[in-house]
């Protein structure tokens, strides 16, 4: 594990090295960047972390929501950076201040989640397969994935993986408990609070637990009475239905906070920079009436969608336009591996059959009906160029399904032999293969890099 860890410290380093040297390339853009502030040494250094959406999540981590189209981006994640603030401000005696404590805040947090991310894509696929292979393999592709900029920028992509696969990781566990439930459902109520399609998240809860109970065990649930078939069912429906409300609990709780602030009729107070800003740009900022105080949703906030429809075109063949196929282009490798390693999932359990899913944790069947089901709004409704990097840190489907392909088109390659060369493990071998493995290698490498290189210079990575 040790080395494992030192991989996924030096392709972090790599990351960081290309974002400092193609940050100083600055591109023109209308994505909104914040009140101008004086930017110091730490600025310079991480400039490349804090483009597009990174901007967002610093500006609710110093000011908290100001401007109506902020509510769009979650809290967990700004929360954490401005705690993580706090506490470096303080451990630092006062030398490390705002903004730059926010900053390194970000990037610690971020580089920590990523690197437990890491292993727990490793500890995941070998549960699934059973094979030191195939998990060291989906391990270097995580390392190395196509999102990577994402996962280092000040995003919530490296936060809202490790939160999932933890929880995934818990479930998958064979020495289950009675705190698994309960910490399972915080973990995913947390990734929910990061990212909207944590809600999806339930499913794994519903998937893992019914597998327990239909699974291959001594005491099959079909074999008992009807009572106790009665009972094990209800309590398993009550277990269900508490974790959905908890985690829907956590995000009522959000909704109903920012309905109190934006929606009252005197406005709280605000720096003074933060209001000018808003009025140059014309932004709505709390207390000021907004469409969507009379409004009501039952999951979601009911300021989400309407934000989402105004500011980033989500909606119904919203994003459907001629201007928009460079992103469709963008997301063409993601959505075709998703869909394609999806249809190998399917194949495999039409041959080996239900009681082969149930023996085998459930494969990645999960996973793959994840991954699917967001693939298919990328498709139709929301912003397609973002599905890269939520497809990579929503789930281990792609590393694992992947790196089952690369496993079984190297059959003369072992496990110990993955390790060279050093700096990027049997990947680059794939590059010389005239076949998929070259396809997946290439595109691992090209967006590795040149995604990051676009992204620090504010080209539309996104």
């Amino acid at each position: 594990r040790t080395l494992l860890i030192l991989y996924a410290i030096i392709t972090r380093a790599v990351v960081f090295l290309l974002q400092l040297v193609f940050s100083s390339f600055d591109f023109s853009t209308d994505a909104f960047k914040g009140p101008q502030e004086r930017e110091g040494w730490v600025g310079r250094m991480f400039r490349g972390f804090s483009r597009w959406d990174s901007l967002q999540f610093l500006h609710i981590a110093k000011y908290g929501y100001t401007y109506e189209h902020s509510l769009a981006f979650f809290p967990f994640f700004p929360t954490v950076i401005r705690t993580g603030s706090s506490l470096l401000s303080t451990v630092s005696t006062g030398v490390i201040v705002s903004p730059d404590s926010i900053v390194i805040a970000a990037v610690l947090l971020n580089f920590v989640t990523f690197i437990i991310s890491s292993i727990l894509i490793y500890d995941i696929s070998f549960t699934i397969t059973s094979s030191v292979k195939i998990s060291l393999i989906s391990f270097f592709l995580f390392s190395i994935n196509p999102a990577s900029i994402f996962f280092s920028s000040i995003y919530t992509e490296s936060v809202y993986c490790c939160l999932t696969l933890l929880g995934i990781r818990l479930l998958l566990s064979s020495r289950s408990s009675v705190l698994t439930l309960p910490l399972t459902t915080l973990l995913f109520s947390c990734s929910l609070l990061t990212r909207s399609n944590g809600l999806l998240n339930i499913g794994y809860i519903v998937f893992y637990d019914g597998l327990r109970l239909f699974g291959p065990r001594r005491d099959r649930l079909w074999d008992r009475n009807i009572g106790v078939q009665m009972f094990k069912i209800g309590a398993y429906l009550i277990r269900i239905g508490t974790a959905i409300v908890i985690i829907v609990l956590t995000l009522r709780v959000h909704s109903i906070r920012q309905r109190i602030r934006f929606c009252s009729e005197t406005p709280k107070y605000l720096p003074q920079s933060i209001v000018e800003f808003g009025q140059e740009q014309n932004l709505k900022i709390v207390g000021t009436h907004v469409p969507w105080c009379s409004e009501t949703s039952l999951v979601y906030p009911s300021f989400y969608s309407s934000i989402q429809d105004r500011f980033w075109d989500v909606s119904c063949f919203g994003y459907w336009k001629i201007q928009k196929i460079p992103c469709f282009l963008l997301a063409i490798p993601s959505l075709f591996f998703t869909f394609y390693c999806a249809s190998r999932v399917i194949n495999r359990l039409m041959h080996n059959g239900l009681e082969w899913l149930m023996n085998s944790h459930g494969d990645s069947l999960p996973f793959a009906i994840h991954s699917i089901t967001l693939a298919i709004p990328a498709l139709l409704i929301y912003n397609v160029e973002v599905f890269t990097r939520i497809v990579f840190s929503s789930s281990p489907f792609l590393y694992i399904e992947l790196a089952r392909i690369i496993h079984e088109r190297t059959p003369n390659v072992a496990s110990e032999d993955l390790g060279k060369p050093r700096m990027f493990p049997f990947l680059p071998y794939l590059l010389y293969r005239r076949d998929i493995c070259c396809l997946i290698s290439t595109y691992f490498f090209l967006y590795y890099s040149l995604g990051t290189a676009m992204h620090s210079s504010f080209l539309p990575f996104t």
